[in-house]
């Protein structure tokens, strides 16, 4: 009896043990991946290329592993570490909880004096005009595609939409129809099958420069134990640096009087540090009026903001919204945008 009392006593140490461990291994990785979403440097790109929450998955399963009597402040202490770690880097914490009429009174009344815009950005699933009409539901003014339709079904897509009113600016991969007239303009060598870039007069009159572009796929691993996948996302990482650096330096000798808009499929998450080389030329528009889930891929489960509009200074977003689509496996993204007065 006592060997068995000997081996239950054994046991419920061991338990103990691991408990306590499993706490400490759950703040453990709340502090790393946190530090890796503040810094989000190149060498993190492994870890910062999936959604903030999902590293919280794992975390909170090793907290309630945790669980006893005993250890229950720990463990409150430690499912609190990580809703603090949710509430600082997750945008879909507070898009969620974000509620915007849409569209607002505010842009519509803006709209009808010519001081108001409707973007939409919609990735075309290798070419599929099916996909591009799906923007006509909305209404929108200017139009960014990638992986657009080729030239001839472009054309169709832009009568469609707009009448004779369209005008189109097609690249081999992004494309720009607007409603109005549009004027194609220079390109980087380096990254000509890569965007798109047009001066627009809408209708309205309201003058603005745009860019629809596409970057490249970023890899698809998930083997973060090996060196090679830290390695190869790293370098991805600086690639993208190399891409937009040389893009924002092309912007940056436009007459910044001059209304601009960036918009398109990253292929890279929301917030990734290679966005701060837009700052302060651009602000997200869905940092400043998204609500919702504004996750974009894949379709059926969008974990990742890759899709995703950036206005210049002269422009206020109103409301972004991504929408479901039924002919691309990306969602589609919306932005309701007023054009500040001059006297602003």
């Amino acid at each position: 009896m006592k060997s068995y009392q000997h081996v239950g006593t054994a046991l419920h140490a061991a338990l103990a043990r691991l408990q306590a461990a499993s706490l400490i291994v759950s703040a453990l990785l709340c502090v790393c991946v946190a530090h890796c979403y503040f810094w989000r440097g190149d060498a993190y790109a492994a870890i910062t290329i999936w959604p903030v929450w999902i590293w919280a998955l794992p975390g909170l399963f090793l907290a309630g592993i945790g669980w006893r009597r005993s250890h229950r402040w720990s463990v409150l202490i430690v499912v609190a570490i990580w809703l603090l770690y949710l509430t600082c880097f997750s945008e879909e914490i507070w898009s969620l909880t974000r509620w915007r009429r849409w569209p607002s009174d505010e842009w519509q009344t803006a709209r009808r004096r010519g001081e108001a815009l409707r973007i939409v950005s919609i990735n075309c699933a290798g070419g599929n005009p099916r996909a591009a009409m799906e923007v006509k539901a909305y209404e929108p003014d200017i139009v960014l595609l990638q992986e657009s339709p080729e030239r001839r079904a472009l054309q169709e897509v832009a009568q469609q939409l707009f009448g004779t009113n369209a005008a189109v600016v097609a690249g081999p991969d992004a494309s720009v129809i607007v409603r109005g007239q549009a004027i194609p303009q220079p390109l980087l060598a380096t990254m000509r099958i890569h965007y798109t870039h047009a001066h627009v007069r809408l209708l309205s009159g309201a003058e603005t420069d745009v860019i629809s572009l596409r970057l490249p796929p970023a890899p698809l691993r998930d083997d973060l134990w090996t060196a090679d996948c830290w390695r190869d996302y790293a370098n991805d990482r600086q690639m993208r640096r190399r891409m937009l650096e040389a893009l924002c330096q092309q912007i940056a000798s436009t007459a910044h009087s001059v209304p601009f808009i960036i918009g398109g499929d990253f292929n890279t998450p929301g917030g990734d540090a290679i966005f701060r080389l837009f700052q302060p030329l651009f602000h997200d528009s869905f940092k400043e009026g998204g609500c919702g889930w504004g996750n974009t891929i894949v379709n059926e489960y969008p974990l990742l903001r890759i899709d995703q509009i950036w206005l210049s200074k002269q422009f206020h977003a109103v409301t972004t919204v991504a929408r479901r689509t039924q002919n691309s496996d990306h969602r589609m993204v919306l932005c309701d945008a007023l054009l500040k007065r001059k006297t602003q």
